[in-house]
């Protein structure tokens, strides 16, 4: 094995010969530069929308690129969505400005409020979405999407997952992306639900539990979204893929911004992730749709992907709840990246399953 130390990241990663004719390449279980990676690439990047959730998952030319969320609160957190979907297509030309898809977990603020400002700045596809009705964003969408037939609009309930069969949903509705090389594959694992035994009519009433989940395989590299949901609906989505691995991620964003109910340790025993990024807000913002006032990332669940997360990072002076407006100082050394202390955070793969992690700013 030859030993690669990368200084300007701060990580000392290790190396093994592939079986088949490439370079050597970093392994599955450690980190380093995107310049270690081996071929075509996925980059996903989680965009700091402060409270809320945005990740730009691109391919390479001339594949495409697609939206998991559009969230965040304030006109700062959309103009810096905006702004940056703008540098991302002036970076590439060749996608004309247009989006292949754009998804949205569930309908709640810190997920949706920038999607009518996507849809009026760039070309969208496809909406992919759970048909539940909430506020002014879904309202905005219903019409425009009425005026704009061009925009497809697929709606998942957990009854077309469970349609679908075992392995969920993995068409070409909800999988735009036909590349050339290695072709991702694009899974939606649950939809919006009803009650069911494990899961009353009270818990229906917040969004949260009618979340999509969403992988995403690039080779042997692999991606999961949760949304927000929380422990109920979570122990469904454990049980009903329990045996068949597709919750078995490399890169899991930590569900319901790094909340008490959004990670749980069954989960984290399916996912077995190597990386884990939290879509959460700024210390220093006060009120109450922020990390301060919900109290996020919640010391339990850094304990708890600390417990199974294994790579280092360069340590990093973020921060940590131990409840609503309990923030308190807190330095992360796991492969454990937050958009509240690190902003943007950019996680490219290749298709042997080796990561690298970029913080541009």
């Amino acid at each position: 094995m030859r030993p690669w130390v990368f200084p300007s990241l701060g990580l000392a990663c290790v190396a093994t010969a592939l079986s088949l004719a490439t370079p050597p390449a970093l392994s599955a279980s450690s980190l380093g530069p995107p310049e270690a990676l081996v071929g075509n690439k996925i980059t996903v990047h989680y965009i700091d929308v402060d409270q809320g959730a945005a990740a730009l998952v691109e391919l390479p030319a001339p594949c495409g690129a697609v939206l998991i969320d559009a969230g965040g609160y304030g006109t700062a957190a959309d103009s810096h969505l905006i702004g940056y979907l703008e540098a991302f297509f002036a970076r590439r030309p060749d996608l004309h400005r247009r989006l292949a898809a754009v998804y949205i977990t569930h309908s709640h603020l810190d997920h949706n409020t920038s999607l009518p400002h996507v849809v009026q700045t760039f070309q969208v596809d496809r909406y992919v979405e759970t048909g539940r009705p909430n506020g002014e964003v879904t309202t905005w969408m219903d019409h425009r999407l009425s005026q704009t037939p061009v925009i497809q609009h697929i709606v998942v309930t957990e009854a077309s997952v469970e349609k679908a069969g075992p392995r969920g949903i993995s068409n070409a509705r909800v999988d735009p992306l036909a590349c050339a090389g290695v072709n991702p594959r694009i899974r939606i694992l649950s939809g919006a639900r009803v009650p069911v035994p494990g899961l009353t009519k009270t818990d229906l009433e917040t969004e949260n539990n009618h979340s999509m989940t969403i992988r995403i395989d690039y080779g042997a590299s692999s991606f999961l979204w949760t949304g927000d949901m929380e422990k109920p609906a979570l122990a469904l989505l454990v049980a009903r893929y329990t045996g068949n691995k597709l919750l078995d991620a490399d890169v899991y964003e930590a569900g319901h911004h790094g909340s008490d109910n959004g990670t749980t340790p069954p989960l984290l025993d399916a996912v077995t992730p190597i990386l884990a990024v939290i879509s959460v807000g700024h210390r220093g913002n006060s009120g109450s749709k922020t990390a301060y006032g919900y109290g996020h990332p919640r010391i339990e669940t850094l304990q708890l992907l600390e417990g199974r997360i294994t790579a280092a990072r360069p340590t990093v002076h973020g921060f940590m709840a131990t409840g609503k407006k309990q923030l308190h100082d807190f330095d992360e050394s796991r492969a454990i990246y937050a958009t509240g202390w690190d902003g943007d955070i950019v996680v490219t793969a290749d298709a042997f399953g080796h990561l690298a992690v970029e913080l541009p700013h």
